[in-house]
């Protein structure tokens, strides 16, 4: 079965790059670099701290020269290390301390890709609901409106989700312009219907069950419980990531196995 195989590659890749969590300390220092950027470029802020009256009259260059840094660079940069380097991890290649770095130029148009699915997945979304709202909210009490969109919602966002899922494995495994990755996700949408579906309801049930075990940890054991929290979500976000990723490669391998 593929079903099973992608989560035993996804545990033994974690298993065998440990180098993997460096992405942590890139995590921090990103933060860092992106809190120096934000407070050299925001003039307004470093005047509220002397005590001068800031010009709230409208909205400063700095702040704009800070939201463009942060959305064209420093967010793109992220993510494509970060996804990256688990795409290498799923591959099999070998990881370092600079493969994180050095994945955020290497993936950057792939970075770019996948925020520019994901806003498209958003839009959709937000543009069916709203149609599906107006045609029937004035026909209907709020609580059933409320089931009602609940429940397309839902079944949209699975389908957005196995979208997203397969454009981020075609983006950051196969290395494919954002076109042609969009063409091919729809094909292997409809092909891998019902695994895409179990992984992305297992991910959803376990980020679910995840959440509860935060709740009761923390109620339970107050500061030991969001420590040990922060280490599970750590080793868990991580983990699910990589099974998103797995699922191209394991398709694939299959493929070629039939194939020959």
């Amino acid at each position: 079965m593929v079903y099973p195989q992608i989560y035993r590659l996804s545990w033994s890749s974690l298993w065998k790059h440990p180098q993997i969590f460096w992405i942590y300390l890139w995590q921090f220092l990103f933060i860092v670099v992106m809190a120096i950027v934000v407070a050299a470029l925001s003039v307004n802020a470093l005047a509220n701290m002397l005590g001068a009256k800031p010009d709230t009259s409208h909205i400063a260059p700095e702040m704009i020269a800070t939201i463009i840094v942060f959305v064209l660079f420093l967010f793109p940069y992220y993510l494509a290390a970060f996804y990256g380097t688990l795409a290498q991890a799923i591959m099999g290649k070998s990881l370092h301390f600079l493969t994180f770095p050095k994945n955020g130029f290497r993936y950057f148009a792939q970075g770019y890709g996948f925020i520019f699915s994901s806003v498209i997945a958003l839009i959709i979304w937000l543009f069916i609901t709203g149609l599906i709202y107006l045609g029937i909210h004035s026909a209907m009490t709020l609580s059933q409106t409320v089931i009602i969109l609940a429940i397309v919602g839902s079944v949209m966002a699975l389908n957005l989700g196995a979208w997203l899922l397969w454009m981020m494995n075609l983006l950051f495994l196969a290395k494919l312009s954002w076109i042609r990755a969009l063409r091919q996700s729809m094909t292997l949408m409809r092909r891998y219907a019902l695994l895409t579906l179990e992984v992305v309801a297992t991910a959803v049930i376990g980020q679910l069950l995840l959440i509860a075990f935060i709740l009761w940890a923390t109620h339970t054991w107050g500061m030991t419980g969001q420590i040990m929290n922060y280490l599970i979500v750590t080793i868990t976000g991580i983990f699910w990531t990589l099974s998103f990723l797995a699922l191209y490669r394991v398709t694939y391998s299959n493929q070629l196995a039939q194939s020959s």
